[in-house]
């Protein structure tokens, strides 16, 4: 193309030459004296990325980033004298959908459109731009793409070191990735774990405050603090997370980190369960079959049980089928009993594993078979359970 209409390119200018001597330069890389100066000149008004494109002698439209990161098109118009040189500038600017240094928001936007087409190379390329420029939420979904190795190389270690730097950054998202990720690498790092989980409750990261109240219950990462359990309980409770709820209830019916409060607790925990939470429908039948602060009432506790198991959680399901094998607020029923602990135990309580085993070694509600209870006594072994290991040694 003709060369008064080909486009010159720049790189940004970290500073502006003076206009007499850049008046004076003579032109390179196939640009004109005209070009170097208008560059110089929008590079020293702030202009990074520019492009040139002639519309007459010391004429230019012109396309370029401002200094706070928008995308801006104008014409610039110069004269020269003898000594000196004399622009005319008009522009206009519009926010800017530009991937750069000074905006990585819209690198984080670029990626999420990339990951949306599952173009993930792109979308690792975005988000890694946006990450090297502080912006937290690049950081957290490049990790992923790291962890999982999707248009980059799997790598967890570098997506866990990614996803800590999008944490410090102040990602709460990346802050509960980081404690999940913690939690389950092997050998776990637990205390990384409690620390993500907590900075992410700090940073309004509601399942953050629900993992750090049950460490703090647990004392798992952390020194137990019933006290501070029960903060991290109450603030993932009033966001709606009824697993939270439920063990806010349980705190404060038992007086756990503060006096307790019955009827309170036990409305928490009716309505946990009422809205989905299975291991608050567990909590309460305990409470209600074994009679030690509500009033005793089998039945019910069977039925709260029964609905826990349905929610899936495993150890409803353990207590459903002890129900049945006792007949303890319901008639016993020995093939409905092994029907739950199995279920129970699919699901991954160790517990209901070594129950059923138990009765497949015995031939209680159940034909004998000795493969599958040791089988069973093997899963339970492997969960961390003692007593499924002892039993296995003992299987003839």
């Amino acid at each position: 193309m003709p060369a008064e209409t080909r486009p010159c390119y720049f790189a940004a200018m970290s500073r502006p030459r003076p206009i007499l001597l850049a008046a004076l330069a003579l032109a390179t890389g196939g640009c004109t004296s005209y070009e170097r100066l208008a560059t110089n000149e929008l590079g020293g008004a702030g202009f990074v990325d520019i492009e040139l494109k002639p519309t007459g002698e010391g004429s230019f439209d012109f396309t370029g980033v401002s200094t706070d990161g928008q995308l801006c098109k104008g014409t610039i118009a110069l004269t020269r004298g003898i000594f000196s040189m004399s622009k005319v500038e008009n522009h206009a600017c519009t926010p800017a959908h530009t991937c750069s240094n000074k905006t990585p928001a819209v690198c984080f936007e670029e990626g999420e459109q990339h990951d949306r087409a599952r173009e993930y190379d792109k979308a690792g390329m975005a988000y890694a731009k946006g990450c090297d420029n502080g912006h937290a939420p690049s950081c957290t979904e490049l990790a992923l793409l790291q962890i999982d190795g999707k248009g980059l190389a799997k790598n967890p270690a570098k997506g866990l070191f990614t996803m800590e730097k999008g944490c410090k950054l102040g990602s709460a998202a990346a802050c509960n990735n980081l404690g999940i990720i913690s939690a389950h690498t092997e050998p776990p790092r637990l205390d990384l774990a409690f620390t993500s989980f907590d900075k992410a409750c700090e940073l309004g990261n509601n399942e953050g405050c629900q993992e750090a109240g049950f460490r703090y219950e647990e004392g798992v990462g952390v020194a137990a603090d019933p006290v501070a359990g029960l903060a991290r309980f109450d603030k993932a409770c009033k966001a709606g997370l009824q697993r939270a709820c439920g063990a806010l209830g349980y705190y404060v019916l038992t007086g756990k980190g503060a006096p307790a409060d019955v009827p309170r607790g036990a409305q928490l925990l009716g309505d946990a369960c009422d809205k989905g939470s299975g291991e608050a429908c567990k909590n309460l039948g305990l409470l209600l079959r074994d009679g030690t602060i509500l009033p005793r009432d089998p039945k019910r506790a069977v039925s709260l049980f029964d609905k826990g198991c349905y929610l899936k959680d495993s150890a409803a399901c353990n207590e459903l089928a002890l129900a049945y094998e006792r007949g303890q607020g319901t008639a016993k029923d020995p093939q409905r009993a092994d029907a739950h602990y199995q279920k129970g135990c699919d699901l991954g309580e160790v517990v209901a594993c070594t129950n059923l085993a138990i009765n497949l070694r015995d031939g209680l509600g159940v034909a004998k078979d000795r493969d599958r209870a040791a089988k069973l006594f093997d899963k339970a072994c492997s969960g961390g359970l003692a007593t499924a290991c002892e039993q296995r040694k003992k299987l003839p």
